[in-house]
């Protein structure tokens, strides 16, 4: 047995140098593709691309003018040609007017650096790092790169490659002088010109100090200042640890606070920036500081506490006042720092301008600020070779960087050019791109390495890598579909790359001298028509098994969509091609790319990318090969096949939404039928509260989550608790069709919206008692399809969204999500519209059912994300928040109201999120069944002599007993009550309840909740 070694020095370098190569390979071929769509940044004033500079500088954007400002102006004082480029509209080197000096705003993006890689100048100087590596690359006509550190942190902490193709560096400190002296020996570069000028912008900054000392302070007393500075994301310090930070230094009461957020955290952790100010809101000793300038606040503070964030350098340069670090394990994948023997020289001087701490310590976060603060109140215990590192020579940045520019333009000055003529080689091959006549297997593996089969197989390359980008562009974001595009794509470079390169090193060794380029368009071929059929397959099949949404002109539509869309990838744009592409290739990759893209709802979730990657490239090799071998017919006759089969097999087996209610449970309308000729004596409006999902307090507990403080609120309001209910449907159609029912067997999903829409016995009966019923979901996804008879429905079917719109966007996202809009609403919409209804003056009882989606259960794709717990308590939190303000909205606006809390079914979080059919009994404990079947129940009664009166055991016994106590006839109750037993249910693998006992499984015989029975405060 042989076993590669690679130890861990090369190895950090081969993934450095795989991640460039794959940037830029990347960036090539979508320069490329780009340039021949159209696809630009945005524009910026023309640039005479022929014109010779002398000196630029590039600017990304307006917070780099720091760093240029002294040493261009100081250019065009010395006289030298200066000309600035700026992808920023707004950089105020714009609006510099000095004699000699030209600023051009250059565009962004692809317009940017279309201009720079064709610049022709002596020196360009520039801030941005990865020079010929990422989307800038050296122009030939470009004499001289230099690159100009614009951070008081090392150049390790760049992206891979960062300096080495620039021809000199302009330092701040010495600590990066070894660095790149150690990245150059490890990489085999030449040795790069190292100037060690200072940091130009921190001297731009101190230039500013003076004006600020005479400035208002933030406090008006003499305690010490912390200044809270730290980075963004979820390794941020205020993410990590912000609460438990800012509540010891509430508590203390010892130090003023200044918290200044990185401004990318109002964005991307805007929900963390507005509890956090919402808690801790601005006072006489706090205050959160979101100015542009962080000068003021940095000067105010005797001690910053941060994470990883380049402000501390700055800080303690300009200051020389301690710093607080949060330990963090240094992220090295993909930057210069993987290929250095030890921690960068940022990392490890941190001990040395204060100190480092852990989440553990954040309880004694005060003490360790104090003895900081006496460690360093005087500057004389700073060891100034520290302040070298970072900042060798303060206020000598422009004189040092000006010396640098006179030197290295006075020596390109004096260069002699001169350029030498050359003719490009050209090879004589005659390319034939029409593949072979004979088809014999050896004939097939020798063209298999010829020239024309590796400048095919280059451009069918392309064409996938421009497939992916378009789906980008086109695919819904978010979606699985897109997601797999961004796995696929490293991966697909990097083999476009590979073959790009032996296609030319084929070419380069042929020993003829004329190279040309011939391919003759392919006649069409009415068989590959039928080679839709393949891609088509997933889509017959969901329109099978969505026709619960779909009607017929729905399903023509989706159909027809799809059609268009396959006729357009197989055939039509593989035709356009073939007079320069083979349609055995171009048709193989169109056809597997999208029996991928439209079959990724079906196993996305379930099969690993790697896997799904096999099955597609198996897949364009099979057809590629049968295509090849002039197979079209037998291959169209398979793929007709497998559609027609499969299409069948799915009308055939296509399941109905399973019914786990006995079936000798009652009888159709036996509500109604009891309740004829009877007299009603309590009219209370009725208010039915869902919170889908929303589990009983024990299930809870078992996911590690404490619930007892909405328990408490709901018994200190009246509300009895029925703990160990349960549904009798596992999904909410099932669930509250037969809630609202009071006794139907329901076998479709058609059915349960008809009872949901119209039929349900309770609407029925409300309604002849002259209550107003109101019903708010957040879609229309439990009534589409029918009209409602409910006074007031929301949202009505004027804001649905087709059913065929829905079906297209599943499919082309991935996924075919419990979360997807049926309805053209947001979340905010339904709870505006619940919350005006509720607090409506009522003139009439009501009649009240309103369907939150929150909590919500797991996304159903048959794998649980790792978070996905954690995911459903928070939401649950919010469903919290929620009930309590409905419940005060009702007591406020109708006193006397039966009001019904629950949830409908289980959240499903354990073992796969969906329906256990695949699992054996054995393996289906209590949890699971309650995940699934288990639910809250609370009521409120007007009379409390009621809330024992009833057994309730399961959600569907809510009308029965409300009817009961209308009419106060208990007969009523028995005999509509439905029989609580579900049995050998597939959803839990086979397994059945019986009046709250399990029956089968490694819990066969134990009660479903280990606790059950009313709990209500007199």
């Amino acid at each position: 047995m042989r076993i590669i070694y690679i130890d861990p020095g090369t190895g950090s370098m081969l993934i450095s140098a795989t991640i460039a190569m794959a940037s830029v390979a990347f960036f090539i071929v979508k320069g490329f593709i780009y340039r021949r769509l159209g696809f630009s940044g945005n524009k910026g004033e023309t640039v005479n691309l022929e014109t010779e500079y002398d000196i630029v500088f590039y600017s990304e954007g307006k917070q780099y003018w720091n760093v240029f400002k002294d040493l261009v102006i100081g250019s065009v004082e010395a006289g030298l040609p200066v000309v600035y480029f700026t992808s920023d509209k707004e950089d105020p080197g714009l609006l510099l007017e000095l004699d000699g000096f030209q600023s051009y705003y250059i565009g962004s993006g692809r317009e940017a650096f279309y201009i720079l890689n064709r610049l022709r100048c002596n020196i360009l100087i520039m801030t941005t790092p990865g020079l010929d590596v990422l989307e800038i690359k050296r122009s030939p006509h470009v004499k001289h790169y230099c690159h100009l550190s614009h951070a008081t942190s090392s150049v390790a902490g760049y992206k891979a490659y960062g300096v080495d193709y620039f021809d000199s560096v302009l330092i701040g400190g010495i600590g990066d002088v070894d660095v790149i002296r150690e990245l150059e020996s490890v990489r085999g570069l030449p040795a790069k010109d190292i100037r060690v000028i200072g940091q130009p912008y921190l001297d731009v900054l101190r230039e500013k100090l003076d004006t600020l000392k005479e400035d208002t302070h933030y406090f008006n007393n003499s305690k010490p200042t912390v200044l809270i500075s730290p980075t963004w994301g979820n390794h941020g310090l205020l993410t990590k640890v912000g609460d438990s930070l800012l509540n010891e230094f509430d508590e203390s009461d010892e130090f003023n606070v200044i918290i200044r957020p990185h401004p990318q955290s109002f964005i991307s952790d805007k929900e963390l920036m507005t509890n956090l100010m919402n808690k801790y809101p601005n006072n006489k000793q706090r205050i959160w500081d979101r100015d542009r300038e962080n000068l003021k606040s940095m000067a105010q503070a005797d001690l910053m506490i941060s994470d990883f964030s380049g402000i501390i350098f700055d800080f303690f340069v300009l200051f020389k006042k301690p710093i607080l670090t949060m330990h963090e394990q240094y992220e090295k994948r993909g930057r210069d720092a993987s290929d250095l023997l030890d921690d960068p020289w940022d990392i490890k001087i941190l001990e040395s301008i204060g100190q480092t701490f852990n989440e553990s310590d954040i309880d004694k976060i005060i003490e360790i600020t104090h003895s900081n603060l006496d460690y360093m109140s005087v500057e004389s215990s700073i060891d100034s070779s520290v302040l070298d590192i970072i900042d060798k020579f303060p206020q000598e940045s422009k004189e040092r960087g000006m010396a640098f520019i006179h030197e290295k333009h006075k020596e390109i000055s004096q260069e002699a050019v001169s350029v030498n003529e050359r003719n490009d080689v050209v090879f004589e091959n005659t390319l034939n791109f029409d593949l072979l006549k004979d088809r014999n297997i050896k004939t097939f593996i020798q063209s298999f390495f010829n020239s024309s089969s590796l400048l095919q197989y280059t451009m069918t390359s392309i064409l996938l890598l421009f497939m992916m980008l378009l789906g980008l562009k086109v695919l819904p974001s978010n979606g699985l579909n897109e997601s797999y595009i961004r796995f696929l794509l490293p991966f697909l470079i990097i083999m476009s790359s590979v073959i790009a390169v032996l296609t030319l090193l084929r070419i380069k060794i042929n020993k003829s001298k004329v190279f040309t380029y011939q391919k003759k368009s392919e006649s069409p071929d009415a068989i590959a028509v039928l080679f839709i059929t393949l891609p088509m397959t997933p889509i017959v099949q969901y329109i099978i098994s969505n026709q619960d949404i779909l009607g017929f002109s729905d399903s023509l539509k989706v159909i027809g969509f799809f059609l268009l869309f396959c006729l357009l990838f197989v055939n039509v744009i593989p035709h356009f091609l073939s007079s320069v592409l083979s349609k055995s290739l171009s048709q193989a990759l169109m056809t597997s790319s999208l029996f991928i893209l439209f079959n990724m709802a079906s196993f996305g979730r379930s099969t690993s990318y790697p896997k799904i990657n096999i099955i597609f490239f198996v897949c364009f090799i099979i057809i590629f090969l049968i295509s090849y071998f002039n197979r079209k017919r037998v291959l169209s006759f398979i793929f007709t096949l497998v559609l027609i089969v499969n299409s069948l097999s799915s009308l055939i087996n296509k399941p109905n939404e399973e019914i786990v209610i006995d079936e000798n449970s009652v009888s159709e309308s036996e509500l109604l039928a009891m309740v004829k000729d009877k007299k009603v004596i309590n009219k209370p409006s009725v208010y039915l509260l869902v919170y889908d999902s929303y589990e009983n307090q024990e299930t809870l507990e078992k996911y590690g989550f404490n619930n007892s403080e909405q328990m408490d609120y709901l018994l200190n309001d009246g509300f009895a608790i029925y703990d160990g209910t349960y549904s009798l449907g596992a999904n909410s159609l099932n669930s509250m069709s037969t809630v609202l029912h009071a006794g139907e067997v329901l076998e479709t999903p058609e059915e349960t919206r008809r009872i949901l829409a119209k039929d349900a016995s309770s609407t029925i009966l409300f309604s002849s008692l002259d209550y107003t019923s109101q019903f708010i979901f957040d879609s229309d996804y439990f009534v589409k399809g029918y009209e409602t008879i409910q006074d007031f429905i929301y949202p009505d079917a004027k804001l649905s969204i087709e059913s065929s719109k829905i079906i297209i966007s599943a499919i082309l996202e991935g996924e075919f999500r419990f979360d997807a809009d049926f309805s053209a609403v947001t979340y905010e919409d339904f709870l505006r519209v619940r919350a005006t209804k509720l607090n409506e003056k009522k003139s009439n009882p009501v009649y009240f059912y309103a369907h939150d989606n929150y909590p919500g259960h797991s996304q159903n794709s048959g794998v649980l994300l790792p978070n996905e717990t954690e995911l459903h308590l928070e939401k649950l939190k919010f469903a919290n928040h929620q009930m309590k303000e409905n419940i005060e909205s009702i007591r406020k606006n109708d006193e006397n109201a039966v009001i019904v809390v629950f949830g409908d079914h289980g959240p499903y979080l354990t073992k796969n999120g969906i329906g256990l059919h695949a699992y054996d009994s054995s393996e289906i404990n209590q949890l699971d069944i309650q995940d699934r079947y288990g639910t809250f129940l609370a009521i409120s009664w007007p009379d409390k002599s009621y809330v024992y009166k009833y057994d309730i055991k399961t959600i569907q016994d809510i009308i029965p007993a409300i009817a009961s106590y209308m009419y106060e006839d208990d007969a009523i109750f028995d005999a509509t009550k439905m029989t609580p037993s579900i049995n050998k249910s597939k959803i839990i693998g086979g397994l059945s309840i019986v009046d709250g006992l399990i029956v089968g499984g490694p819990d066969d015989g134990k009660p479903l909740f280990d606790r059950s029975g009313v709990r209500f405060r007199e």
